[in-house]
């Protein structure tokens, strides 16, 4: 996925582990750093940036829907739902300005280059 932009992974994310798509927002929510835990056991550090994606479709069937779950969350729950406090507090600064807009909207993030692979909010998250 190197040659796409954080932005396209994100979507592409979105699609592959949660079955949504959409119109993904050119400006980024903000990011956060946190640990990833590798199946060797290991940690790796990474940047994690997120993007807002306006939600279009949710396919009832998606490439990794056996490894993960997608659901529908009211912001405060969706905030509370997430271990990182860094994407915590990104959920809570977007819903406020979600709230004065209206509007359905997920999160998606993209790590950044130097992680393995994309990486998408594992919920994903609506008013």
């Amino acid at each position: 996925m190197k040659s796409k932009t954080r932005r396209e992974v994100a979507a592409l994310e979105a699609l592959e582990e949660a079955g949504i798509e959409g119109k993904i927002m050119k400006k980024s929510l903000g990011a956060y750093n946190y640990q990833k835990i590798l199946r060797s056991g290991q940690s790796q550090a990474c940047r994690v940036t997120v993007y807002a994606l306006q939600v279009t479709t949710q396919h009832d069937s998606w490439r990794e829907q056996d490894q993960r779950s997608s659901q529908w969350f009211v912001w405060d729950a969706a905030a509370a739902a997430v271990n990182e406090p860094g994407l915590t507090r990104l959920i809570k600064r977007f819903a406020k300005s979600a709230r004065a807009s209206g509007g359905d909207i997920a999160v998606a993030t993209a790590e950044s280059p130097d992680a393995v692979e994309g990486l998408l909010l594992e919920n994903a998250i609506a008013e």
